[in-house]
């Protein structure tokens, strides 16, 4: 579902899903799911046909992909154990309301790691479970591997495909690439910038993609995204013509919206949260999709753009965190 808005008379879309059948529970909330719809739904179901009964991974303390991740694990009748990584000191609070209670009610198991700690509590997650005769299945933070993105490559096929009908629907049918001139979306794990931008290379389309990133500056967040890209082409498209020099100099980052650190409040964030909400009955969350929509605002803001041109904003979901952050955001208004 494209919805749209204006900002300095730019017209600005905003791709949602209406519902998702992963998290029914959640839906009348926010049912903004693009997540599950396009990444873990690979992923789950590579689990089940490797006949695992436990699903793990791991996030950040408010993680939208662990909240979903449980969801899936609840539907399919499967354990599942979340490492929650304390990004910022303090944060983690296993009573907190917002993701951390849907944990809970998920059915999901969490396990509290420090900053980097990661890796050695899951590997003795992994062992212990074997030992237990049962079969885990690891999903990556985000769910950001070659296979999960290529989730976000069925999203950018979807894309093209309502590009074309709009194109169609506003007698553009022969203008060359998108209906729209340029996409942004959040860049973290990587997961969902990756598929977009490899989806939409592989099939020759050269719109412009932004990432906004939430965690780190520009030359980091851009080396990750170009080494999960160049994976994903590696293993599924390796023989297309169109991305057979690779597109490292497609990857676009902005970084300005991280604010003082990840989770982080910032005034633009809460701006474009309130915004989306009141302009538009849309609600952001205010870890990723909040910050991707201040970058986005600020673009069309930027004068990079005429007033001919149309930007897309590719929302992922989230709002159930935003209950856990209130407070930080009232005093933000």
């Amino acid at each position: 579902d494209a919805t749209s808005l204006f900002v300095n008379n730019i017209t600005c879309f905003v791709w949602r899903e209406l519902v998702s059948n992963s998290e029914l529970l959640l839906s009348f909330i926010c049912p903004y799911y693009l997540f599950f719809l396009h990444i873990a739904d690979y992923l789950v179901e590579e689990a089940i046909e490797s006949g695992a009964d436990v699903l793990v991974t791991s996030g950040a303390v408010q993680s939208n992909h662990c909240r979903l991740t449980a969801s899936a694990a609840a539907r399919e009748g499967m354990e599942c154990y979340i490492i929650l990584e304390e990004r910022i000191p303090g944060s983690y609070d296993p009573s907190a309301g917002g993701n951390n209670y849907a944990f809970s009610l998920l059915g999901a198991k969490q396990i509290h790691a420090p900053l980097g700690g990661v890796g050695p509590i899951q590997d003795d997650l992994i062992a212990k479970l074997k030992e237990e005769g049962k079969k885990p299945y690891v999903i990556p933070g985000g769910g950001s591997n070659q296979l999960g993105a290529v989730g976000y490559v069925r999203a950018a096929a979807e894309l093209i495909e309502q590009s074309e009908i709009l194109k169609d629907e506003a007698g553009e049918s022969n203008k060359p690439g998108l209906f729209w001139d340029a996409i942004v979306t959040c860049s973290g794990s990587g997961g969902t910038h990756t598929g977009l931008l490899t989806g939409l290379r592989a099939a020759g389309v050269d719109t412009p993609v932004f990432g906004i990133s939430v965690r780190f500056d520009a030359d980091q967040q851009g080396d990750r995204i170009r080494q999960q890209v160049q994976a994903c082409i590696d293993k599924y498209f390796s023989d297309f013509d169109t991305v057979a020099d690779g597109i490292d100099d497609d990857v676009l980052i902005i970084d300005k919206h991280v604010g003082p650190g990840y989770s982080l409040p910032t005034d633009e964030m809460a701006e474009s949260i309130q915004s989306f909400a009141r302009l538009e009955s849309i609600i952001l969350d205010p870890v990723y999709t909040g910050k991707g929509a201040a970058g986005f605002l600020s673009l069309a803001r930027s004068g990079k753009f005429d007033q001919e041109q149309r930007l897309l904003f590719i929302h992922t979901g989230g709002a159930p965190s935003l209950y856990h952050y209130q407070t930080l955001l009232s005093s933000k208004k």
